[in-house]
């Protein structure tokens, strides 16, 4: 028997010709052909209801899933929500699968990386830490110039953890080679009184070091954070050192929360504090920067000698916007037994320290000069009494200052007095010396009040081949002191 059908335009529908034969088998082949094109719609409990026939469609209502059968079961094809809400994380790929790509790490996950090492050692240079972890000893990779290499955290909670497990490894290091750019932001590490360095970026070539370092919102109890390198910004940190091993700088025993050591190096926020030892920070750097609001503190039982913080070898710096606390030191400039100098060429504004009481005291044990205090909020001590060296300071202030120690001209102060009067001076246990250009030649733009001496041998105004202290009345310079011979 011919049946004879008509056609249609979509879908594979058949329309049977009137007067037909058998015209009820196209219909029941329109209605199972229904079964596949009009997707089902419902709850996700609901799709078990259905059956899974090959090339059916399953949308579930509430959660966005997009299923299709395959004859035995729904399987999930596409995801359609504007919210997600759930603790599963889809496998170790982020993003795109392009060079280097991204990797997660999510030990409870299945296909994701259970370890941090597992995905470096697989050549990922973005690595998104997801869940808590107890690890050491993880070696960043080396890198081409052009590349940054991340190891950020997520989590829907807080700051995913890294625990140490203490096994006399740092927690962070690196491998020998290149390292150019590295970011490390929003992770806890996390460590106890057998904790050695937190983060570890000494090598042992200088052509090894890496180029640009950038921490951003990192919670370090452990251990020292041991940042050697010639670039260094951290943001937003929290370093406390809790560990019971300490570090040897320079034959002296100290616990700091990070010891900085290379070209520059910048803190904006954040908070670096000790539990034991004599020093909370140490920095040795060749131009920094400290700001935003940072604290230092050292909460060590030993109630001497303890500081909050040091400056080893640093200079060109930049201070503001920070608070010293708790310590009987607020500032160290240079260890002892070190070979070189402690702090030069820095300026400090609005320094909090003192820790909100009436004095702050600053030891200067190395050669340390052309360091300005602008508007400290405290009196002011500075010892050099172990000073082999000088130490040249300007404090901008009306808070009283004092110098214990050597060389107590080294110490100065400008001030205001109560009815505009402006002092220099005023340095209980110093003096300041105003000292006047010695020329020899009368000055070619010379202004009205105007002081120099005249060194008598290339310039006599007094005419006596004496040196001679002069003022510039106007139209003539004016004889103050004559000296008894030449300069």
């Amino acid at each position: 028997m011919k049946i004879t059908m008509g056609k249609t335009t979509s879908h594979r529908y058949s329309t049977p010709s009137e007067g037909t034969a058998d015209w009820h088998i196209p219909l029941n082949q329109n209605f199972e052909q229904l079964d596949l094109d009009v997707e089902i719609r419902g709850l996700e409990s609901e799709k078990s209801d259905y059956e899974a026939k090959v090339g059916a469609k399953f949308e579930a209502t509430d959660s966005g899933g997009i299923y299709y059968g395959n004859g035995d079961n729904w399987i999930l094809s596409d995801k359609k929500a504007s919210n997600i809400n759930t603790k599963s994380i889809s496998p170790g790929r982020l993003f795109s699968n392009s060079y280097p790509g991204s990797a997660i790490v999510a030990p409870s996950v299945p296909d994701a990386y259970n370890q941090i090492q597992d995905a470096i050692d697989d050549g990922y240079y973005d690595v998104w830490l997801c869940e808590d972890i107890e690890e050491d000893n993880i070696k960043l990779p080396t890198t081409e110039e052009e590349n940054i290499f991340r190891l950020r955290g997520m989590s829907q909670e807080a700051r995913p953890t890294i625990k140490d497990p203490q096994n006399g490894n740092p927690v962070i290091t690196k491998q020998e080679g290149r390292h150019h750019w590295v970011v490390l932001q929003d992770f806890r590490i996390k460590g106890g009184e057998n904790s050695v360095r937190t983060i570890d970026t000494a090598v042992s070539k200088r052509s090894y070091r890496p180029g640009t370092w950038k921490l951003r919102n990192i919670i370090a109890y452990g251990g020292t954070a041991h940042l050697v390198g010639p670039r260094f910004t951290l943001e937003n940190c929290h370093f406390k050192n809790i560990s019971s091993i300490p570090e040897e700088y320079y034959g002296k025993t100290v616990y700091p929360a990070i010891r900085s050591l290379g070209a520059t190096f910048g803190i904006w926020g954040g908070s670096y504090t000790t539990d034991r030892g004599t020093d909370a920070t140490v920095i040795s750097s060749g131009a920094f920067s400290i700001s935003g609001g940072v604290t230092f503190d050292n909460h060590s039982d030993m109630l001497d000698e303890k500081a909050d913080l040091t400056f080893q070898s640093a200079s060109r710096g930049f201070v503001s916007g920070i608070s010293c606390e708790n310590s009987n030191i607020d500032m160290r400039f240079g260890i002892s037994s070190a070979s070189n100098f402690g702090l030069v060429d820095t300026v400090f504004a609005g320094p909090s320290v003192g820790a909100g009481g009436l004095e702050s005291k600053i030891e200067v044990n190395k050669n340390s000069h052309n360091i300005v205090y602008m508007t400290p909020n405290v009196d002011i001590t500075v010892d050099t009494t172990d000073n082999d060296g000088r130490a040249k300071i300007l404090f901008l202030t009306d808070r009283n200052v004092k110098i214990e120690g050597g060389n107590p001209q080294d110490v100065s102060r400008i001030g205001w007095g109560g009815d505009g009067d402006l002092t220099i001076g005023g340095v209980q246990n110093g003096y300041t010396q105003l000292k006047t250009d010695v020329v020899s030649k009368e000055p070619k733009y010379p202004v009205v009040g105007g002081e120099v001496i005249a060194d008598g041998t290339n310039w006599d105004p007094a005419g006596t081949g004496n040196a001679a202290k002069v003022i510039y009345t106007g139209n003539k310079w004016s004889i103050l002191k004559e000296f008894d011979q030449a300069i």
